[in-house]
């Protein structure tokens, strides 16, 4: 269960901070970094230069069987069958 009703979002800052975004909105300077820093997140460069390392840590896929299945041959072993 992820328990996300246990969060209450600060609305107040929220606001804030779609306020302050929207008074800076003719910074150009602001939007030029803001642009510069998404382009190290473009989905083709994470592919080619992050993803491969992570893949190789993950290894091949390993065989698993249905959490059904796993729990039956439990329960029998524990019941000597």
């Amino acid at each position: 269960m992820q328990k996300s009703y246990w969060i209450w979002p600060f609305v107040d800052s929220i606001v804030g901070a779609l306020e302050q975004a929207y008074e800076q909105r003719d910074d150009q300077d602001l939007r030029d970094g803001a642009a510069m820093f998404g382009r190290l997140y473009d989905a083709d460069l994470i592919a080619r230069d992050h993803w491969p390392n992570v893949l190789d840590k993950l290894g091949a896929p390993r065989e698993t069987r249905p959490l059904a299945e796993a729990r039956l041959d439990e329960a029998l072993a524990r019941a000597g069958r």
